[in-house]
C-alpha cells in the first residue's frame, strides 16, 4: 500500500513529511491509526481505494458537505454526487 508520511522518520531514518512509500497493509494501516501517515491518493477521483480520513480531506478541499455520511460507501456517494451536479 502506497502511503504519504505525515510525520518524520516513521518509515526509515531520515524520512521526510509528504515522502511516499511503498509498505505493506499492516504497516500502513498502522501508521494511518497513529495519524502520522495517511494512504496516498491513487488518482484524481475519490474510489474504494481512498481511505475514509483521505475522502474526508477531498470533500473537505473542494467544498463538499458530506452530512451525516460516515461510512465509505456513503461519503463516496455522497462526493459522486456532488461531481454529477
Amino acid at each position: 500500500m502506497r502511503i504519504r508520511l505525515l510525520a518524520r522518520d516513521y518509515v526509515r531514518p531520515g524520512s521526510e513529511v509528504g515522502s511516499e512509500h511503498d509498505v505493506s497493509e499492516s504497516v500502513a494501516n498502522r501508521l494511518i491509526e497513529r495519524g502520522v501517515a495517511q494512504q496516498a491518493a491513487r488518482g484524481d477521483t475519490p474510489d474504494e481505494s481512498w481511505t475514509v480520513r483521505n475522502l474526508r480531506v477531498y470533500a473537505g478541499e473542494v467544498g463538499i458537505d458530506l452530512g451525516d455520511a460516515t461510512k465509505k460507501s456513503d461519503i463516496l456517494a455522497t462526493i459522486h454526487g456532488a461531481d454529477s451536479d
